[in-house]
């Protein structure tokens, strides 16, 4: 009688836990109240961003001691746009932030990320920066384009898509590959390498604190940092994009340009013309320095004004007058043979190859105006200039540019 009471105890209490949920359910049971899945949709109170930490200019604690970085800008403007009141900021190493993600820790991903296959699970919005690896070299090296590092030793950050441009475009090269918080810039001051092929905007950043380096060489490639959503959530997906068209054509996003990934070159460099093909060798009037240039205080040079800054009428701005005894627009004869007169009198004047300095006041849309008779055409000056020119917006005075034909 015992045992049977007993048994019709034990019964009972397991009908109890099952009809209040306390046993645990099989899989598809819980499918939809998993908190670690992702949540299809936009969040209604916060957006989660996950974002790698300390990584100037992109995402870092500014010397207020306050969160700052050209993402944590575009983030917060994605969520306003969105309608999202808050935002919360997830910090994790980058290559840990795709699974936070997947596994619904994070609405969000940013910090660097270029649209990449290899990642499963992700969905890539439109691009929220444009730009390319550059060069750098020590201040004084007389190495000026990449053609120049044919069979030279090159340091890179340890990243698959700049290794691979190194090899794809580099005859001969030798990498010199660099992964933790330093090293890459030592690596040029020190000459272990005769150039670095780096991120533009990190280095924008980073090379502040290596004074004895200068970048010779922008746009090497062109790359594109996108935010990362899980695949799962498409909808999220498209209202980003439709945001990120919004925040890229608005002021803010010029001003975020130049406050975070400007950068002067030294007069010397800003002088340059880069030429299409190079000497492969060193040339004999290049001495090689075994200290750095004694002055290595980064010279103050003036900026020009933002190349689509059009709140002013053209017609109002002033043109300085150029310095007694130099012209204005400087031309340079493409040498294609030696033009006797009959040659001149009968046939079209030689091809001629024009350049232009950058002066105070000047942007790509007025120089366009100015030089080609039409402001809609300064994007041909930016296609000719992308070597010397970080991004469009970032004019130096006494830089030289060229010009179409």
């Amino acid at each position: 009688m015992n045992c049977q009471h007993w048994l019709l105890r034990i019964i009972g209490i397991a009908l109890l836990c099952s009809s209040n949920g306390i046993l645990a359910a099989g899989p598809s049971s819980r499918i939809g109240s998993d908190p670690a899945q992702p949540k299809i949709g936009v969040p209604d109170k916060v957006l989660r961003i996950g974002l790698e930490s300390d990584s100037k200019p992109i995402y870092f604690v500014n010397e207020s001691g306050q969160i700052d970085g050209l993402d944590y800008r575009i983030g917060k403007a994605v969520a306003e746009k969105l309608g999202i009141p808050e935002v919360a900021f997830v910090e994790d190493h980058y290559d840990q932030l795709p699974e936070l993600l997947k596994a619904g820790e994070v609405d969000i991903i940013m910090g660097g990320y270029v649209p990449d296959d290899s990642i499963e699970g992700v969905l890539w919005s439109k691009s929220y920066l444009d730009f390319g690896l550059c060069m750098i070299v020590r201040q004084d090296s007389f190495l000026r384009n990449y053609k120049q590092l044919r069979n030279r030793k090159v340091a890179i950050y340890d990243d698959p898509a700049a290794e691979r441009w190194v090899l794809d475009n580099i005859p001969g090269v030798e990498v010199k590959k660099f992964l933790a918080s330093s090293g890459w810039f030592e690596a040029v001051q020190r000459r272990e390498v005769a150039a670095l092929i780096y991120d533009y905007p990190f280095a924008a950043s980073e090379i502040k604190r290596y004074p004895g380096t200068r970048i010779v060489q922008f746009n090497l490639n062109e790359s594109h940092y996108a935010i990362g959503v899980a695949e799962a959530n498409p909808i999220l997906s498209t209202r980003i994009d439709g945001a990120l068209s919004d925040i890229l054509t608005s002021p803010d996003y010029e001003r975020w340009l130049g406050a975070y990934l400007a950068y002067t070159p030294a007069p010397a460099v800003a002088a340059w013309v880069v030429e299409d093909d190079p000497p492969l060798a060193k040339p004999e009037s290049a001495a090689q320095h075994d200290e750095f240039p004694s002055d290595n205080a980064e010279p103050v040079v003036e900026k020009a004004e933002d190349p689509l800054e059009t709140t002013e009428p053209l017609e109002a701005t002033a043109e300085p007058e150029p310095p007694t005894g130099s012209a204005t627009l400087e031309q340079t004869a493409v040498v294609e043979g030696e033009a006797t007169p009959e040659h001149a009198a009968n046939e079209p004047s030689p091809s001629v190859q024009r350049s232009y300095v950058v002066k105070v006041g000047d942007s790509l849309a007025r120089i366009a105006r100015k030089e080609l008779d039409a402001m809609e055409r300064w994007p041909e000056i930016w296609e000719l200039n992308k070597a010397v020119l970080a991004n469009p917006h970032d004019l130096v005075v006494g830089s030289t540019l060229k010009l179409p034909r």
